[in-house]
Formats: C-alpha cells, sequence, structure tokens
C-alpha cells in the first residue's frame, strides 16, 4: 500500500482491526458493539498533527492518584506524523470476565473522570477533543503476543512507543 501511512485506518483494517467508532459512540452505546473476547486495541487520532494538550485531565482520579501530567512531558512523549496513539489490551482474567468490551469501558469511564483503574492511556485524555479519537480492536486468542507485536513494530517505524503507551513489550 504505497503512500498509506503505516498505522493508518487503512493498514489497521487490512491487518483484522474492526470498529473505529469515536470515544463519544462507544460511551453513548456502553461499548455495546465490542465483543465479549480478549483481544487488543488501538485509540487513533483523525489529525497527525501537533495536539493541543489540556492543563489538566479530566480522567478519573484512581486511588487518590491525579492523572494529570505536565504539558512539557506530553509534549516530549508526542510521536509526529502517525494517528496511533495508543496501543492496548484485554485478556480473558482468570475468571473469563474479562475481554475486550468490558477493559474499552473502563478506559471510557477512566478518560470521563471516573476513578477507574486504567492508568494506562491516561495521557488520552488531557488531549483536546479526545471525544472524538477513534477506537479499534481485534479479538486475539493471545493478547499479550498480539500487542507486544503491534508495539515492536510502531518501535521499529518510529523509534518509540505510542504517545499514551507507558510500557513496552512485555515477556
Amino acid at each position: 500500500m504505497t503512500g498509506v501511512p503505516a498505522f493508518s485506518p487503512t493498514v489497521l483494517r487490512a491487518g483484522g482491526f474492526v470498529g473505529f467508532l469515536t470515544v463519544a459512540q462507544l460511551r453513548a452505546n456502553a461499548c455495546g458493539p465490542v465483543p465479549t473476547q480478549p483481544g487488543i486495541y488501538v485509540v487513533l487520532r483523525a489529525s497527525v498533527a501537533p495536539p493541543r494538550f489540556l492543563a489538566h485531565s479530566p480522567a478519573g482520579w484512581f486511588k487518590g492518584v491525579d492523572p494529570t501530567e505536565t504539558v512539557s512531558v506530553l509534549q516530549a512523549k508526542w510521536v509526529p506524523d502517525t494517528p496511533l496513539m495508543y496501543v492496548g489490551k484485554a485478556t480473558a482474567g482468570s475468571q473469563r470476565r474479562r475481554h475486550l468490551r468490558k477493559r474499552l469501558a473502563e478506559l471510557m469511564d477512566f478518560g470521563a473522570g471516573r476513578p477507574i483503574g486504567h492508568r494506562g492511556g491516561r495521557h488520552l485524555w488531557q488531549i483536546e477533543g479526545s471525544d472524538g479519537f477513534r477506537v479499534a480492536w481485534r479479538p486475539a486468542e493471545d493478547p499479550t503476543t498480539a500487542e507486544n507485536d503491534v508495539l515492536r513494530a510502531f518501535l521499529a517505524a518510529h523509534g518509540a512507543l505510542p504517545f499514551a503507551n507507558i510500557a513496552g513489550p512485555r515477556g
């Protein structure tokens, strides 16, 4: 696909990602279209231009911890020339109650200010216009390996982790 940027919706669709719903859409329907399977998900921004960062995060204070990061740190973490800002995973969990819908609902709730334990991706919510971010997902039997593959490919292409990822590939 010559001329199509890596990690664009077109490339991600070709890699099996589906959904591409906005944060606002997912919040409005309680993540209803998202499957109840383990897998990985990505958060994308429509523009690759540098964003406007908010001085204070609207995300939830989980265990009393303010999710706000300084604007200078966010600016330093910004990865130019890519719409992909975050890669996450949803494992089945020990009791098989964890899945993509549950994990994405937690991410949406955390970004909406609820005190939810989803600190991964917390920098997303400090970008102006986060309700318009697109979220796509792909079921995977081994979400850790699938997430690691995307993170390694991103590192190879950009020399850094996606903007809102705090940790790199695991295991």
